[in-house]
């Protein structure tokens, strides 16, 4: 039952978050292949930069400010459509009809919660990739190359400088996307609960309530974390870094993003535990 959930949950998000993705990628490459030409006939017409060529840097430079309102849109609305799901299927009177199937409460939130890791994940490689795209094409024409191509072997070159440990860099990214995903939506779960459980009558008040708080607690915690350790902590990984050979810091590198992967995910899973026990044990839609 739990697979027919979350196949449910993904045919959900599935076709609007494909459009999201067709279209960031579509601007990806119009906003990028109009700087690469501008900055080329800028390059070519040196002091005298005729009036076409002007117009079209600033319709490049509008692509580009396109370009960066789509790629924060849609990782916004990525997130909303995660957030609002739940809510509504959980905290509305779609709760009522949610509830009554034949299912646990646990398996409800599992589905739930897999299903917005899955897309929250595919959200961040997603820029990952836009970025990518973006540089590899218009980079070249600032860096005076040809073609975008010889970019990358001098990236592999750089990576090949750091022994085997850059063939880790991929595989620990990706752990830390999910584990990044796992925290954030647990987070923000965490707080439509809470909304839920406390504010009965005003939920969805309730919730964005709850979250502005934990994040104002965090963020005080955080100044005082980076007033009294931070900078400590920082310049001794620095100082380590700064004396080891390139090979020792590429795995010094490496293990730090294992280490950021598992306290997330460690986070992000009590997040669902508390989640968890505050429905099973707190939930009323009466």
């Amino acid at each position: 039952m739990f697979r027919k959930l979350l196949k449910y949950d993904l045919k959900a998000i599935y076709r609007i978050w494909c459009i999201m993705a067709a279209v960031l990628m579509g601007v990806t490459l119009l906003s990028s292949l109009c700087l690469r030409i501008s900055v080329d006939k800028m390059f070519d017409a040196g002091e005298e930069v005729g009036a076409l060529t002007a117009i079209f840097f600033l319709f490049s430079v509008l692509t580009f400010i396109v370009y960066m309102a789509v790629l924060s849109i849609s990782s916004a609305a990525t997130t909303l459509l995660n957030c609002l799901r739940f809510y509504q299927n959980c905290y509305t009177d779609q709760g009522y009809l949610t509830f009554t199937l034949p299912v646990t409460r646990r398996q409800l939130l599992l589905s739930k919660t897999v299903n917005a890791v899955i897309w929250q994940t595919a959200q961040i490689l997603l820029i990952f990739l836009s970025l990518g795209i973006f540089f590899l094409i218009f980079w070249p024409a600032v860096a005076g190359a040809g073609v975008p191509f010889p970019q990358l072997g001098q990236l592999f070159s750089m990576l090949q400088i750091s022994g085997g440990w850059f063939v880790a860099y991929l595989p620990t990214l990706l752990l830390c996307a999910v584990a990044a995903s796992i925290y954030s939506i647990a987070f923000l779960f965490l707080c439509i609960t809470l909304g839920s459980v406390i504010f009965k009558k005003h939920k969805l008040i309730g919730a964005v309530g709850v979250y502005l708080g934990f994040n104002f607690v965090i963020s005080i915690a955080s100044s005082v974390f980076s007033l009294f350790g931070a900078s400590a902590l920082t310049s001794g990984i620095q100082q380590l870094l700064w004396n080891a050979s390139s090979n020792a810091a590429a795995g010094v590198i490496c293990l730090l993003l294992l280490a950021y992967a598992v306290i997330m995910a460690t986070v992000g899973i009590t997040f669902y535990l508390i989640t968890q026990t505050l429905i099973d044990r707190k939930l009323n839609l009466a």
